[in-house]
């Protein structure tokens, strides 16, 4: 693993944040792309000379600006509050007699 992968799991471990995919789809995809910049950083840095010291600190600069996961909590449950309503209310037709194929009820 390269010393980025590391470091994000060393941040994860420390912060008690779960890994990729145990939160919503947008926060997995806020790491996957969060991870990619990070790899691709420390790479640049290495081609650059940039003393390792140096390197780890931009890094970590980098990694504590990582998705909120408190943001993919409030998501999840305002997406099951979603499918809760859903479950409960009838979904509307589609097509009301007398709207002129409008979709709309009549007046």
């Amino acid at each position: 693993m390269s010393f980025s992968g590391h470091l994000v799991d060393s941040y994860q471990a420390r912060t008690g944040q779960p890994r990729d995919g145990h939160r919503d789809v947008h926060y997995a995809y806020q790491w996957t792309v969060l991870r990619d910049m990070l790899a691709r950083l420390e790479v640049i840095l290495d081609d650059e000379d940039v003393p390792r010291e140096t390197a780890a600190r931009v890094l970590r600069c980098l990694l504590y600006g990582a998705p909120s996961a408190a943001d993919a909590e409030q998501r999840m449950e305002r997406e099951q509050a979603m499918i809760d309503l859903m479950a409960r209310v009838p979904p509307m037709p589609a097509h009301f007699p007398g709207a002129a194929g409008l979709g709309l009820p009549p007046r």
